[in-house]
């Protein structure tokens, strides 16, 4: 059995949450000097995009959850009608059980009873580094470790730009040599050599053998908000609006207002 599911309104909690850890994200600064512009800054925030993509893909179906997750691998990796449902982990519960982890911040987590899923979003000049997929391959080996169960660990990375232009520049040329970004970094990330800690954290050389073991399992994957706002676009026009059933009118105001929201933010654009 997964973990620990969440729910859509679990999400609204814990961003309220956030909020009140991190007060500074609503306050007055020398250049943002009325409500209005805070409120403005956090709708270009990464995020309340987290909290929006999390409710979506928490209530959205499961059919359309599969596709999503074979998008970033352009070919279905999961049967878009499989018998397994695929279910949001309580962030916060995920940390308690896993020692309290603090070298990384997880964006999505999701578990089956097969597979491990994490997604990082990526918006704007955000970028990527071997370290933050270092920090992801040390998070699943030490779900393993703590629970002494083994599931295909997927690593999948939204990010507004390609890839290449997404990652740090110093590693950027080093990384990436042809045009299959996915198989140039699983290349780059297996020659070189585990750190043995993050920052101030204690070592980690414990999990060094569950860690090699997750990077010989990972489906590694990648996509743009781009395609993501095309394919959900396909999944809107294919509906009949003129006689949409119950369930269908729902799905139609999800979609609706998903690409809405990418479209404020110049993630995506209607061709």
């Amino acid at each position: 059995m997964p973990s620990t599911p969440a729910n859509w309104t679990t999400q609204i909690y814990n961003y309220a949450e956030h909020l009140y850890d991190q007060p500074w994200e609503l306050e007055k600064s020398d250049k943002i000097t009325n409500d209005q512009e805070i409120f403005q800054r956090l709708r270009h925030r990464e995020v309340p995009l987290n909290l929006i993509f999390n409710i979506f893909l928490d209530v959205i179906s499961k059919r359309i959850k599969y596709k999503i997750i074979n998008l970033f691998f352009n070919s279905q990796v999961i049967d878009n009608n499989s018998e397994y449902s695929i279910d949001f982990i309580d962030k916060k519960i995920l940390i308690e059980k896993l020692d309290k982890f603090q070298f990384i911040q997880t964006d999505v987590v999701l578990e089956s009873m097969t597979s491990r899923c994490f997604i990082e979003l990526k918006i704007k000049s955000t970028p990527l580094s071997l370290q933050k997929i270092h920090k992801y391959l040390f998070l699943h080996g030490l779900w393993r470790h703590k629970t002494k169960i083994h599931k295909t660990p997927y690593l999948l990375l939204l990010t507004e730009k390609p890839l290449d232009k997404q990652w740090a520049v110093q590693e950027r040329s080093l990384v990436f040599t042809t045009s299959n970004f996915s198989n140039d970094l699983y290349q780059y990330m297996i020659a070189h050599d585990l750190p043995d800690k993050f920052g101030k954290d204690g070592s980690m050389t414990y999990l060094h053998d569950e860690v090699i073991q997750v990077m010989t399992e990972l489906q590694l994957g990648w996509t743009t908000w781009q395609s993501l706002g095309e394919m959900l676009k396909q999944e809107l026009e294919s509906l009949n609006h003129s006689s949409l059933q119950e369930g269908e009118e729902v799905l139609k105001r999800l979609l609706d207002g998903f690409l809405n929201e990418l479209s404020q933010r110049q993630l995506w654009q209607e061709k």
